[in-house]
């Protein structure tokens, strides 16, 4: 039989709910309405799961209308959100009855794991409100106790173990869960009537968590006279009859069959209280009526457990229409003095009832609360530090020992501390919390010195920069300072030139205390002075009658050496170079330049006497007049040569085509291309002919950014000499 699916909404207190409804084809008979609510330890699932279940199998074999609820899930909304959903679902099913087709006298409840424990809740709740009347429970496998039973203890079985079991009841349950509180709609097993609920089949496996609750259900309902029945498969794991390839499988499903029409088929007889209508002969041959079939009584117990209530009904009423109750006083007893920890018990009997069907009940109740303690015996002692005291105290009834540790704090001073040098002080304790202990002191109690309080050091420098002096002050006692003066050393950071100032900085030695931090100042050093040395004087020209000197002067040793002839840069001469000595501004770093091919000497004592720039051909030429090197007042020159411009870069497979404008005046360039802007690890390609304008980059990466930059260079002697970098440029390889 094929059952057609329709998806339908339906108002909830909490707003619409989807409910899944598949049907057979429309007939004129009436069929069975089965409200099949699906598992996921209360917190997952999806009313599709009928699929995979015993829903759908059972629709189809019954031919009945199957509706399963999309009811919200713990994690949405706890106990009874879940309940009421499913109830509200039973209800369109018994309401829309004729429009659905569905027979109202064979009402099916049933559901799998989580939603078997719902189905037995929705019967509980049916029986209870008396509004629909439910024919048959099929709980499967289902979850039922909140509390842990020997068969979930410690189970770890295939899909359902006893970390899971804790988990899905306390998102359930929230604040409910151990409490003690539970009511029996959300752990059916809480429940102690089961009367005149509707016959029940369930089948489980002997391995899963959920066995002893299941099997307990269903025995407390044929306690209670209802028709109930359980099959017990061997296996271990919860939900077993998905796996339908199994013998387990196939079996429970041809039970599941069996007992379902079997019960339907009771619920068609005539009801027994019929029968007694009927022939009322039969049933009670002195002519009273039918005989009732009472079930087992309940009684019920006053707040302040004055009265008992005995109440018992008839099974053959599905309502409270028949039934017999009495009320008798019970009478309190002391059986249990209470202590100084523990309550005293009461116990309440109650007389004895008129109908003899009700039995004498007792009650027995901790309701005396416990005495208060009598101490004695207070003691006190101090820490060997004196930090804290602990109070002790011994009741007299019971010889509990109660104690209490509190911190202490100094009271007074008799010889007040310094920061070098200890004291004498009084101690007191802080207030007890318990009022039986008082507070405690103690007299002459050495106390260590307070120690320096030290505020943050001041530094001073000297006028020349020479040493720094720091200086730190103690809070408490500004009369013990702490001083240190240290040199310091001075690094140049930018030489100044005739234009811009220049800037250095004076670094201090490190401190011998550690409080102390090494300190910096930065100095600014004026620009130098821009004007050239004069020309030396013309020697005066001889007239044509004057005479030659005929002992002409020997030349002095104290005077400068004199000037150099013109110097070679490369194919350029620069015969602009003087010697005359000058007294100059100190220049720091000194500059790295050579005279003769000869480097000067490191470490040597020198000033920048003068500084001209002069332009010789396509290089730039940088004169400098150098006074103090040893045995040498000469100057000194360095190149710049001129630095090209690189043109757009263009990608290729892996590569990049670099190209520039060519140099004059030039030996050569140098290409320098990186992934970082930075340049960090760059690589770099030396071109060795001055004629060169293009360049291929190979074996880059693929969709990668390079950057590139140019310079030029030109060789004079044994040194070379380099132009500024150009601007760079980036481009992305191609793949």
């Amino acid at each position: 039989m094929k059952l057609h699916r329709e998806t339908r909404r339906i108002d909830t207190s909490a707003g619409k709910m989807k409910m899944l409804l598949l049907r057979p084809d429309k007939g004129r008979e009436l069929r069975p309405g089965l409200l099949w609510i699906h598992g996921g330890g209360y917190v997952m699932g999806f009313p599709a799961m009928v699929y995979l279940t015993m829903g759908r199998a059972l629709g189809k074999h019954l031919g009945a209308v199957v509706l399963s609820p999309d009811y919200r899930r713990a994690y949405r909304a706890p106990y009874p959100a879940a309940l009421e959903d499913c109830y509200t679902a039973l209800k369109y099913l018994y309401d829309r009855a004729e429009e659905l087709g569905v027979d109202r006298n064979r009402i099916i409840v049933g559901g799998e794991s989580a939603g078997g424990g719902l189905a037995a809740a929705v019967c509980l709740l049916a029986r209870d409100r008396g509004e629909i009347p439910v024919r048959l429970q099929l709980p499967l496998y289902p979850m039922l106790d909140c509390e842990d039973t020997d068969s979930s203890r410690d189970n770890h079985a295939h899909g359902w173990g006893t970390r899971r079991n804790h988990w899905g009841w306390s998102v359930y349950l929230r604040d409910l869960y151990g409490s003690g509180q539970v009511p029996p709609y959300a752990s059916p097993s809480r429940n102690t009537d089961y009367r005149n609920l509707p016959p029940c089949y369930t089948y489980i496996e002997d391995g899963e968590p959920f066995l002893d609750e299941t099997l307990a259900y269903v025995q407390h309902l044929r306690e209670a006279g209802v028709d109930a029945r359980a099959d017990v498969f061997h296996g271990k794991t919860h939900g077993f009859d998905v796996m339908f390839w199994t013998r387990n499988a196939r079996s429970a499903k041809e039970k599941l069959f069996r007992e379902t029409k079997r019960l339907l088929s009771a619920c068609l007889l005539l009801p027994a209280l019929m029968l007694c209508l009927v022939q009322p002969a039969l049933a009670d041959p002195a002519g009273r009526g039918h005989v009732h079939d009472w079930g087992a009584p309940s009684y019920t117990w006053e707040e302040d457990y004055s009265h008992v209530t005995a109440v018992r009904r008839c099974r053959d009423y599905q309502d409270a229409s028949c039934e017999e109750t009495e009320t008798v006083p019970a009478t309190p007893a002391k059986t249990k003095d209470p202590t100084c920890t523990e309550y005293g018990e009461m116990t309440f009997t109650s007389h004895a009832f008129k109908n003899q069907a009700f039995s004498v009940q007792t009650k027995v109740v901790k309701s005396i609360p416990p005495l208060d303690h009598t101490w004695k015996e207070l003691s006190y002692a101090w820490a060997p530090d004196n930090s804290t005291v602990t109070g002790t105290r011994v009741c007299e009834r019971c010889t509990v020992t109660d104690t209490e540790t509190v911190a202490t704090e100094i009271d007074s001073y008799t010889v007040p501390p310094t920061c070098e040098s200890g004291g004498v002080a009084t101690l007191r304790t802080k207030q007890f919390s318990k009022e039986t202990f008082i507070q405690q002191k103690k007299c002459n109690v050495p106390v260590p010195a307070l120690g320096h309080d030290w505020a943050a050091p001041s530094y001073t420098w000297a006028a020349d920069n020479s040493t720094v002096t720091a200086v730190r002050l103690c809070r408490r006692d500004a009369s013990h300072p702490e001083q240190e003066t240290v040199p310091a050393t001075f690094r140049m950071v930018k030489p100044p030139t005739w234009t811009e100032e220049g800037a250095g900085v004076y670094t201090s030695d490190a401190f011998r205390n550690p409080a102390f931090a090494a300190q910096e100042k930065t100095v600014v050093i004026p620009v130098l002075d821009p004007t050239p040395p004069p020309d030396p004087p013309a020697p005066a020209t001889p007239g044509p009658d004057a005479s030659p000197d005929p002992d002409p002067p020997s030349p002095d040793p104290s005077s400068p050496d004199p000037a150099p002839g013109p110097a070679e840069i490369g194919n350029a001469v620069v015969s602009a170079i003087r010697d005359q000595d000058y007294t100059g501004k100190p220049v720091c770093p000194r500059p790295a330049v050579t005279f003769e091919g000869r480097p000067l000497a490191e470490g040597s004592d020198y000033t920048l006497a003068w500084q001209r720039n002069v332009k010789v051909g396509d290089a730039e030429v940088t004169l400098m007049g150098i006074n103090g090197f040893t045995g040498m007042k000469t100057a000194a020159f360095r190149i710049v040569p001129k630095g090209v411009s690189l043109k757009p870069l263009k990608s290729g497979p892996k590569s990049l085509s670099v190209r520039w404008k060519k140099g004059r005046g030039i030996d050569g360039y140098e290409l320098e291309y990186s992934l970082k802007k930075s340049f960090k690890g760059a690589r770099k390609i030396t071109v060795r002919k001055a004629k060169t304008t293009a360049y291929e980059l190979k074996g880059l990466k693929p969709k990668k950014t390079y950057y590139v930059r140019i310079r030029t260079w030109k060789k004079v002697g044994r040194k070379t000499y380099y132009s500024p970098w150009s601007r760079a440029r980036k481009k992305k390889t191609r793949k």
